[in-house]
């Protein structure tokens, strides 16, 4: 299966026309030794939360959906969903007050602090407009991409991270940081500095056996950073392309794990090789499990993941331990032969659509997204087979496509340029709304394939031209299908 590719994209704040504020304001609890957030948008939508690992507050308003989501320690990232993710990358401080500005034009949105009462809240946000109007980052990336020399490349690396230290003591010149901000501070540029040299500096080493020593360096540098802070955000994906990487290099060195062990358990035996800070470990550990539970299409893969291999790679009083076996609990419903959950969604024309009306009709039942590339190709696809097999005059097959969406007039618009035959849904809060929630939806396209019954009888994640078409063909196939 093709694999899609996450892409941050860091916004530049120019060519402002339009922009509302928001306030936020953060206080200690003393009686509970908490953080409490107050978000205040003209009124108070929300208040008293403890930022956990992930948290996620949700405020709507005027069909305008906002998340901040907190990570554990000192990151918040503040999404505004009505147009494109905008990011506040920013060191709140309890007993602060912040006024925020969302601004938008035609091709961006930003998020900017307009008032507070802390230098380490602006210093991230500082740092990157100043980055960006030296442009940086892209030319240091145009530079490493035609480098065909290791050590020019980590000069050129070691260079950009001396800039950021180096602004980090400017800006602090005449003002002691908190402790934790300096923490906050060089994780992030340690984290960029191992980063970069994983994408940029292997691609320079030829030998596998060379590439695994020069892995297992960086990797020995993550350990000896003791004091490193592993924020979920940050760095919830590099964890993986970490794992893939070995693997990749492991495999052709070491042909027999390929015989002995599934790739999941080759990773994992990878975490405990290579990884031997604790924390990174396990935040790699949960995050594979989580990808495989959510993401994988090789059930002989994901049946491995139980409740006894939890237990065996985390702690009983592990965060991840506790996500991990809910996910897992609501996974089994999602399986080969299970009835998945119920819904009950409105279509265009604002009526109420619910799965097991359909029962007794063969279902291919798909979560999709207008601004979603790899869902453009599935839709193509399957127009096509509409109209070749005349899908619209069969009334035992039904096609149901449940869109991850924020607006909902361009969803209206969108969808009305698809077959009438489509059943096309609206999941109003998009990937918080109830129904994402209820079928692990943490990416699209994802599609099943439900019988007379409502039995789920396959699943496909992502899209992929060959899966596809077997995949259709099981749809077409009646005797299959029953």
């Amino acid at each position: 299966m093709k694999k899609t590719t996450i892409i941050l994209i860091l916004l530049v704040f120019l060519n402002i026309t339009n922009a509302f504020a928001i306030v936020l304001h953060i206080k200690n609890d003393v009686k509970n030794n908490n953080s409490i957030l107050i978000v205040k948008s003209d009124e108070i939508y929300l208040s008293g939360l403890e930022p956990n690992f992930l948290d996620t507050i949700k405020l709507d308003k005027e069909n305008i959906n906002y998340d901040l989501r907190i990570s554990k320690e000192g990151n918040y990232y503040f999404y505004y969903e009505g147009k494109q993710n905008a990011n506040l990358e920013s060191y709140l401080i309890s007993s602060d007050t912040l006024k925020l500005q969302i601004k938008e034009n035609e091709n961006e949105i930003s998020l900017e602090i307009n008032q507070t009462k802390f230098r380490e809240t602006l210093c991230i946000q500082k740092m990157n407009k100043e980055e960006s109007q030296k442009n940086q980052y892209n030319e240091l990336i145009s530079k490493l991409k035609s480098s065909n020399s290791f050590q020019f490349s980590d000069s050129l690396i070691k260079d950009y991270i001396t800039s950021k230290e180096n602004f980090y003591k400017k800006y602090f010149a005449n003002y002691l940081p908190t402790e934790n901000f300096t923490k906050h501070f060089n994780t992030n540029k340690f984290y960029l500095s191992v980063y970069l040299k994983w994408t940029y500096l292997t691609n320079l080493i030829n030998q596998n056996m060379e590439k695994i020593t020069f892995y297992k360096s960086l990797c020995n540098s993550i350990d000896s950073a003791s004091s490193i802070y592993f924020d979920g955000i940050l760095c919830y994906a590099f964890p993986l392309r970490m794992l893939n990487d070995i693997d990749k290099v492991y495999i052709k060195e070491l042909s027999e794990t390929k015989n002995n062990y599934s790739k999941l358990q080759r990773k994992l035996n990878y975490c405990d090789i290579f990884f031997k800070n604790k924390e990174f470990n396990q935040l790699a550990k949960a995050k594979l499990l989580e990808d495989y539970l959510l993401l994988e299409n090789d059930t002989s893969e994901t049946k491995l993941i139980n409740e006894k291999m939890l237990d065996d790679c985390f702690n009983s009083t592990s965060k991840y331990l506790k996500a991990l076996k809910y996910l897992l609990n609501k996974k089994s419903r999602l399986e080969i032969n299970q009835i998945p959950p119920d819904f009950s969604l409105t279509n265009q024309k604002n009526e109420l659509i619910n799965l097991y009306n359909f029962k007794g009709k063969d279902i291919y039942l798909s979560f999709s997204g207008s601004w979603c590339g790899p869902c453009q190709l599935e839709l193509k696809n399957l127009k096509q087979i509409n109209k070749k097999y005349n899908l619209k005059n069969n009334k035992d097959k039904i096609i149901i496509m449940i869109f991850i969406e924020n607006d909902f007039e361009n969803w209206e618009k969108y969808v009305a340029k698809l077959p009438k035959n489509f059943i096309c849904l609206y999941a109003k809060n998009g990937w918080n709304s109830k129904v994402a929630n209820d079928y692990l939806i943490k990416g699209v396209p994802i599609t099943y394939l439900l019988n007379k019954n409502l039995q789920i009888i396959n699943k496909i994640v992502g899209y992929d031209e060959n899966e596809f078409a077997k995949f259709i063909q099981q749809y077409l196939n009646d005797k299959s299908n029953k």
